[in-house]
């Protein structure tokens, strides 16, 4: 498709220069003592501020493209940036501006949901329609959870001659707002295409406010309205609005954001290491692919701070050691976060070599696929050590209603897969029926 092949045109990338600040003379102490009378000693030399390349990496121009371009902390705003997601980002675009559907866009924390939403958003924008969107709040009723939109909808698309009239009704909704009268609200006064993107939408804790939305949704399909909504979140939660409300699956398509491919996370390792001028060697991009298990956000993070550690020790090349460093940085900083996590696993990895491939098994499975299935594990693991690597994560991996496991951080797979890899022993150490950690990286791909 013609808009398609546009999207994903190469656009040549930005590379920010940075000076390095002017340096500022030092301040000479007074003589040792300072008794008067004295004749002051020499003042000494000054220390040298740059030790092993340090402080010369602070200043070093390649440090601030390091962390533009393998950005963890916020969703990409380029479309060159969007990897491994062209299929995904196609069928959005076919489901809410071409064939007129409500979409549901859910997947674990750090797959890229919000990401692909906001280049589906630039682009539906160009195409002439109109996209209001925000973050939900736990609390939230249905209508504190609405009025936001429709406050926001913009002159240009009410109808000719009633603007006056909207902005009173505007004033005039009631804090009980129904999905009817949102229905008839939208009904009475908008003329032209409306995309409301409602991200997070899995922090909707109430049950029926969840209910109301999914009559909300109906109502607009039913209404035949130029209006439709895209939903963003984890996924536990938004099923609800399908069971509950069956016959809203005719009018909604449901797009799942699992890994990317191995080639996707080649991509974007190799264009982050040239926009940043640092390459990285074939073992780092080797050990960050297999730790990050598709995860664009781990792929992000580790590069980032494994480019950091390089240019610290005044490397030009990223290597396998330089990438553990980073991980393992990427992985302090998650604990100080994440403190009864933490202790579970590093417990976990100090101890029981035995059970250590189990361990990774799990932590694997739930980093490539969201969710651990215990019958597949039964399958893939000997001698009760699925049930026992599933026992051993303690309150860190949560039973889920449907029977299957999830981490309650389901970031945190990739940072025990880390520790664990440190703590690992060798073969020579290891008992025969244990596969080392080492030998079990590609485990996430077979599972």
């Amino acid at each position: 498709m013609s808009w398609f092949k546009r999207l994903f045109a190469p656009t040549p990338p930005v590379r920010p220069v940075l000076s390095a600040p002017a340096r500022q003379p030092l301040a000479q102490g007074s003589a040792p003592g300072g008794q008067a009378g004295r004749t002051a000693a020499p003042p000494p030399a000054s220390p040298k501020i740059r030790q092993g390349h340090t402080f010369d990496a602070l200043t070093d121009p390649r440090r601030r493209r390091v962390s533009i371009n393998f950005n963890s902390t916020q969703p990409v705003q380029n479309r060159r940036d969007l990897y491994g997601r062209a299929e995904k980002l196609e069928a959005l675009f076919d489901a809410v501006v071409l064939r007129e559907q409500h979409a549901l866009i859910y997947g674990a924390r750090g797959s890229g949901k919000t990401s692909l939403v906001r280049v589906f958003a630039d682009y539906a924008d160009q195409q002439g329609l109109v996209i209001i969107y925000t973050a939900c709040e736990p609390q939230q009723s249905f209508a504190q959870l609405l009025k936001p939109y429709l406050q926001t909808i913009p002159r240009s698309c009410i109808t000719e001659g009633r603007d006056v009239l909207f902005r009173d009704a505007l004033r005039n909704l009631s804090d009980n707002l129904t999905p009817r009268n949102a229905v008839d609200f939208l009904e009475e006064f908008t003329t032209r295409r409306l995309i409301f993107i409602f991200d997070e939408f899995d922090r909707i804790l109430g049950r029926e406010v969840r209910l109301e939305f999914a009559s909300f949704l109906k109502l607009l399909a039913d209404a035949l309205l130029p209006v439709q909504a895209v939903l963003v979140g984890i996924g536990g939660n938004l099923a609800d609005l399908i069971t509950d409300h069956p016959s809203l699956r005719r009018h909604l398509t449901a797009i799942p954001i699992g890994r990317i491919s191995a080639s996707a996370v080649q991509e974007m390792i190799d264009v982050g290491a040239e926009q940043a001028g640092l390459p990285f060697d074939a073992a780092s991009k080797e050990l960050i692919a297999s730790l990050a298990c598709g995860s664009p956000y781990h792929v992000r993070l580790f590069c980032a701070q494994a480019g950091l550690q390089t240019l610290r020790r005044g490397r030009d090349t990223v290597t396998s050691t330089d990438a553990l460093a980073g991980i393992l940085a990427a992985t302090e900083d998650w604990a100080l976060m994440s403190d009864e996590d933490a202790a579970i696993f590093r417990y976990l990895a100090e101890k029981n070599a035995a059970l250590h491939h189990a361990l990774a098994h799990v932590a694997r499975s739930a980093a490539m696929l969201d969710a651990v299935s215990m019958p597949h594990i039964v399958r893939e693991l000997p001698g009760g050590q699925a049930e026992q690597a599933i026992q051993a994560f303690g309150p860190a991996l949560q039973r889920r209603d449907d029977g299957q496991y999830v981490f309650r951080d389901s970031g945190a797979p990739q940072f025990f897969l880390a520790l664990l890899l440190t703590h690992t022993p060798s073969r020579a150490d290891t008992p025969d029926n244990v596969i080392p950690l080492s030998e079990t990286t590609r485990l996430g791909h077979v599972v």
